[in-house]
């Protein structure tokens, strides 16, 4: 079992919600709203700038959640679409399935299938063409609400990726490669081939 990785996502486990949020589990996926999915061990909510994440993971830590410890994730982990977990952490691993969307889960546990957030399916989330664009190969085209538009210099065709902004809400006019949680540089997210089942948890465990 997995969860959604689209876009910026904060991944946190069950049993550390029950243990340190107030209001337990029930109380977090409500305030996530409708980005918010689980399986049967992990929580995910989702971003599309990193000012968001931040604000999202310093009420965590208000709470008594440790983020980074210097070396890896504790109670909170960055996974980004493109590049996958953002630092070391010893509970977490992702990956790119087949169908062509992405998704992490807790290590040590057998991946069969994977929780979306209410609003989203298998095919909106490939549809939607959200990543992060090669150095170089794309110019700006506009800004929509959460997302930046880019046109690729040598295809034309538009491709979506996050509306990035800085810790004082201003457009930021270049893309990240690597962590945009920590600014720890990591790999690109693994592409998995192995056989995934399409079948679908909806907000919460199956």
């Amino acid at each position: 079992m997995s969860v959604l990785v689209e876009a910026i996502n904060v991944i946190v486990r069950r049993e550390t919600l029950e243990r340190k949020y107030p209001g337990g589990l029930d109380a977090y996926a409500t305030d996530c709203r409708n980005t918010f999915c689980a399986d049967d061990h992990l929580t995910r909510a989702g971003f599309m700038n990193s000012a968001e994440v931040q604000t999202f993971i310093d009420r965590l830590v208000s709470l008594g959640f440790v983020f980074h410890d210097g070396e890896k994730f504790v109670d909170v982990a960055g996974v980004d679409q493109a590049v996958g977990v953002t630092a070391p952490c010893d509970w977490l691993q992702a990956g790119k399935f087949p169908e062509g969307f992405a998704g992490c889960w807790l290590k040590g546990t057998e991946d069969t299938w994977t929780a979306f957030p209410e609003d989203r399916t298998p095919e909106s989330v490939v549809a939607a063409k959200v990543y992060l664009p090669p150095e170089g190969e794309h110019e700006f085209v506009r800004h929509e609400r959460n997302l930046t538009i880019l046109r690729h210099k040598e295809t034309g065709e538009l491709r979506y990726t996050a509306r990035v902004r800085d810790q004082a809400g201003q457009d930021e006019t270049k893309w990240h490669y690597g962590n945009r949680c920590t600014g720890v540089t990591a790999p690109f997210i693994n592409e998995l081939d192995r056989t995934h089942t399409t079948t679908v948890g909806i907000a919460g465990s199956k």
